[in-house]
């Protein structure tokens, strides 16, 4: 064998333990959010049926809550398994998202509650449907909003804001924004980079993992700086009409 051939050899094998790295990591990431969240509002639950005396609606929301991410994992583990058998694809339909950002924003208000935070939600009412896999688009607003509050952790000495809103662009797209007003970033695009984190805890893939969806969905992510600080993070997903539209001239062309 050749040393061509041996250092080929090499080369993909260490490729291919890199995508095995990436797809643990991603694996991992995903699954540790709904978890993270049953833990949570778990422990919200104690504190309600604690209470004195106990507040039972509270107790009763924050329950459902906890059954709820439990489904969610539960999903989540039944479709990574599906996308090692042969032909398995990830479920996509048509999705409402303002009633994606409002299920995410109602699963997360007691979080954002505790980091005494003012948001603003802007939805246009008159948003068509995207054809998307609803649990990725919650799972890509879930981990853009915990960004947008750990900048507002680490440096925000004004009022603490986070603004959310849907929209329809100039191109037809729909764009969803998550803004804040917190420290900023440099690194625009390094940190859409597998692994790469400014951060003390975490594995630096949950914006991979976010463009990676966005982007299998054809649509795109990105982040750009505020005035006079903060970041916005902006995603677009193309609408169920455009989609469908554009599959029926496909097979007219053919």
């Amino acid at each position: 064998m050749s040393p061509q051939q041996n250092l080929a050899i090499v080369s993909g094998a260490s490729q291919s333990n890199n995508v095995g790295i990436f797809m643990a990591a991603s694996i991992a990431h995903e699954v540790n959010q709904p978890l993270a969240a049953i833990v949570a509002n778990s422990h919200a639950c104690r504190r309600w049926l604690s209470a004195d005396p106990p507040n039972l609606d509270r107790g009763r929301t924050t329950l459902e809550r906890i059954i709820r991410d439990a489904n969610a994992a539960a999903e989540l583990i039944s479709r990574i398994g599906g996308l090692f058998s042969r032909g398995g694809a990830r479920a996509r339909t048509s999705v409402d998202i303002n009633q994606v950002i409002n299920a995410v924003w109602q699963s997360m208000a007691d979080e954002i509650a505790t980091k005494n935070v003012r948001v603003v939600i802007e939805l246009d009412r008159d948003l068509p449907p995207a054809r998307a896999d609803r649990i990725q688009i919650q799972q890509v607003l879930v981990n853009l909003i915990r960004n947008a509050l750990d900048a507002l952790d680490t440096g925000a000495d004004n009022a603490r804001s986070l603004r959310i809103r849907s929209l329809r662009d100039e191109a037809g797209t729909i764009r969803v924004e998550v803004r804040d007003n917190g420290i900023g970033l440099n690194e625009f695009e390094q940190i859409f980079e597998p692994f790469f984190t400014t951060k003390k805890h975490g594995m630096g893939m949950g914006l991979a993992i976010c463009r990676s969806i966005i982007e299998s969905h054809d649509g795109r992510l990105w982040a750009a700086p505020n005035k006079p600080g903060g970041t916005t993070f902006v995603f677009t997903l193309p609408d169920h009409a455009s989609d469908a539209e554009a599959l029926r001239a496909s097979h007219g062309a053919q």
